[in-house]
C-alpha cells in the first residue's frame, strides 16, 4: 500500500512537473496604460524604463498626422505626444532587449475642438454683429449670407 501510494505521489509530481520550453516568462508591458478623452492636444507617455543594454522607440501606428502631430523625442519612454483635437491615434513602443524585439500599443484619444463665439458691439451698431472667439492656432470664419464683410482684429 505504501508503494502505491508512493507511486501515486511520484506521477502527480511528475505530471505536474513543466519543461522549459512551456516556461514562458511574461511580457514586459512597456507601454503603459491608454489615454483616453485627453483635453489638451499634448499628453506625457508613461512606458517603463529602459534597462541597460536596451533600445527602445515609439511610433505612430494609426490617427491624423499633419504637422502637428509629433512625438519629443521618439527614443525616450516618457516623451510628450502632440496630437490633434477630435483624433484617436494607437502608438507603439517597441523595445529591443537581449535581441528580442517587445511591443506594446498604446491608445491616446484627444476631445474634440470646442470654442465660444460672443456677439458684441450690438449696443453701439444696428446692422453690424462684432464676433469674438479664443485664438487657436488656426481656423476659418464662414457666413452664408449674400452680404458680409470680415475684419480680422489683431491682438497685441
Amino acid at each position: 500500500m505504501k508503494k502505491l501510494l508512493l507511486i501515486l505521489l511520484g506521477l502527480t509530481l511528475l505530471a505536474s512537473c513543466q519543461s522549459e520550453d512551456d516556461i514562458k516568462p511574461p511580457l514586459p508591458t512597456y507601454g503603459g496604460s491608454d489615454f483616453l478623452n485627453v483635453g489638451d492636444f499634448m499628453i506625457q507617455l508613461n512606458a517603463d524604463s529602459l534597462k541597460s543594454g536596451d533600445f527602445g522607440y515609439w511610433r505612430i501606428l494609426s490617427g491624423e498626422l499633419g504637422d502637428k502631430v509629433s512625438l519629443e523625442n521618439k527614443n525616450d519612454p516618457k516623451t510628450i505626444f502632440h496630437g490633434l483635437p477630435g483624433e484617436n491615434y494607437q502608438l507603439i513602443w517597441e523595445v529591443k532587449s537581449d535581441g528580442k524585439a517587445f511591443m506594446d500599443t498604446v491608445i491616446v484619444s484627444f476631445l474634440p475642438l470646442t470654442t465660444d463665439i460672443f456677439v458684441t458691439g450690438r449696443e453701439f451698431y444696428q446692422t453690424r454683429l462684432e464676433l469674438i472667439a479664443e485664438s487657436y492656432d488656426r481656423g476659418e470664419w464662414t457666413i452664408e449670407v449674400e452680404y458680409h464683410h470680415i475684419i480680422k482684429h489683431m491682438n497685441g
